[in-house]
């Protein structure tokens, strides 16, 4: 169980990623789905 302290839980990650991430991504999210769908098309 000490190995699990730098494990971040997948809900801790969503919590952190939309409450500080949340403004960045707004833009990012956009510009790397535009991206990544060129890239599978």
């Amino acid at each position: 169980m000490k190995e699990s302290h730098t494990f971040i839980p997948p809900c801790m990650i969503d919590l952190l990623t939309l409450h500080t991430m949340r403004i960045r991504m707004d833009r990012c999210w956009v510009n790397a789905l535009i991206r990544a769908t060129v890239q599978l098309d």
